[in-house]
This record gives structure tokens, sequence and C-alpha cells, in this order.
């Protein structure tokens, strides 16, 4: 983020104004997190907003009301951002994969946003939505779909992260656990995305000859 959504009505000659600001949050660490208060100032006014305080635990094991819809359809597809390397030389070249992981044939993908790669070359080598057969961590039987591969140079060193990859997955479940009657819930996913850490080339002994390119090339 931030996403902003902002609306302005007149009724009776007043303006009203109204802006909101969303982000999506990752923690990085467990414990309890404090976010600070947002800070608004409007003149010679300024407004302060309520802090938060967010606990971050340990693989929490998540619980689900096997008779609501979208819990069923939250649990049949899972999104994932996959890269090659996590730490690579300014230069260097690597890969990323976009995969999606179903229990059903999907019909249909809706993707909602995507990462943005500044400070990165891009190319996509390789865009198929074809089903593949694999297999869960449980060793249930489940479709792989490589939605996007990426190559990826870094162009510069730093330490890179990213917004997650969001995407609207339809689903066919029941109405409840006991129904065969199926409708179609909107399941929105999100795979978040490692982050990047690009370092520098050393200097030392560099020839004066080299021109950036880092690797095993052809």
């Amino acid at each position: 983020g931030p996403y902003v959504e902002r609306s302005y009505s007149t009724v009776n000659g007043r303006t009203t104004a109204y802006q909101k600001f969303s982000y999506d949050l990752r923690p990085k660490h467990t414990g309890e997190i404090t976010l600070n208060p947002a800070t608004i100032e409007q003149g010679n006014e300024v407004l302060n907003s309520n802090p938060v305080v967010v606990k971050v635990v340990d693989n929490p094991q998540p619980q689900y009301d096997e008779n609501d819809p979208r819990a069923i359809a939250a649990r049949m597809s899972d999104v994932r951002i996959i890269p090659t390397k996590l730490r690579v030389y300014e230069g260097e070249s690597f890969g990323i994969a976009y995969k999606i992981y179903s229990k059903f044939r999907l019909s249909n993908i809706d993707v909602v946003s995507e990462p943005s790669y500044d400070g990165f070359l891009t190319e996509i080598l390789e865009e198929d939505v074809q089903a593949r057969n694999s297999e869960d961590e449980n060793g249930q039987a489940q479709l792989e779909y490589n939605v996007r591969t990426y190559s990826m140079t870094a162009t510069r060193d730093g330490l890179y992260e990213f917004d997650p990859y969001v995407v609207n997955i339809p689903t066919p479940v029941g109405n409840n656990r006991f129904s065969f009657r199926q409708q179609y819930i909107e399941n929105i996913e999100r795979a978040y995305h490692p982050d990047i850490e690009v370092i520098p080339l050393p200097t030392e002994g560099k020839p004066s000859s080299f021109s950036g390119a880092v690797g095993d090339l052809e």
C-alpha cells in the first residue's frame, strides 16, 4: 500500500470528504508489534489516530467453520511465489515463478494486483495455465498451475520488499458440508513475496573491461 479510496458529497451546500488508506501487512517476527498512530495535519490542527497492537504468534493453527462456504473455498487453493535465489549480486540473473495449487480444475483467474519490480530487469519466460498433476505436503492429489515465470536481473544493490500477488479464484463449493448443491464463491488469495537482497559486486580485482554481466552465460 497505501491503497487510497476517496469520495466527496455535497448536501445542502455542505461538502464532506472521505479518504481511506489501506495497507497489506506482513509480520517478520513473532511477538507484540505496535503500529504507531497515523497523523493528519489540517491547517493548524493535528489529528492522531489510536495506536494498534498486533500479536504475532508462531505457526498458528487456523480454525474453520465447515459450514461457511468462504472458509471451504479458502482451503481449496494456494498461491505461491517461488524465487530461485533470495540473495544475488548486482547484475546477476535469477528466476521467479508464480504458482497456484488447487484441489479443483480452474476455469478462471482474476488478477487483483501484482508486485512491482523496480530495480530489476524482467522478462516473462513462460505464461502457462495448463494444469499439471502434483501432490501436497500430505501426499494428497492436487493440480499445479505455473501461471508465470520471470527472468530477473538486479540493476542495483539493496534489500527489496514487494507487494503481494493477489488473485481472485472463483471456487465451486457446497452451501455447507451436508449439501450437494454448489455455488461459486469469490476466493481472494494472496501470495506474499519473499524479500530479495542484492549485494554490490566487489571492486577488488575488477577488470577494466568488465561490463556488468554476472553468472554462467551462453
